[in-house]
């Protein structure tokens, strides 16, 4: 419980990041959240108070030279802010998707 709270403490002192530009992200997690998702902090709050769960929040990544890179980068800091680790991610191969590879 001490580490949610050292997290908390850390998303009110923290600049907020909108997801600019990004109005399917906002609607998305504005629908799993019950509430307005406008920013990363917003995300990661609604995570760690149980109205988003991490399980339904997708990371999108592909593999270049072996190495996988992250495509939508805001929603993996909004997990990593809420304290959730990596291997809990739902993370989706969207390796040869010429969409997200463009």
């Amino acid at each position: 419980m001490h580490y949610l709270r050292a997290v908390v403490h850390h998303l009110r002192v923290r600049p907020l990041v909108p997801y600019e530009g990004d109005d399917a992200g906002q609607a998305i997690y504005t629908r799993l959240a019950g509430r307005p998702i406008r920013t990363i902090h917003d995300l990661a709050d609604a995570v760690l108070r149980g109205q988003v769960d991490p399980r339904r929040v997708t990371v999108e990544y592909v593999v270049r030279d072996g190495h996988p890179l992250i495509h939508n980068t805001r929603t993996s800091v909004a997990l990593t802010l809420a304290g959730i680790p990596r291997w809990a991610w739902n993370a989706l191969d969207k390796t040869g998707d010429a969409a997200v590879e463009a």
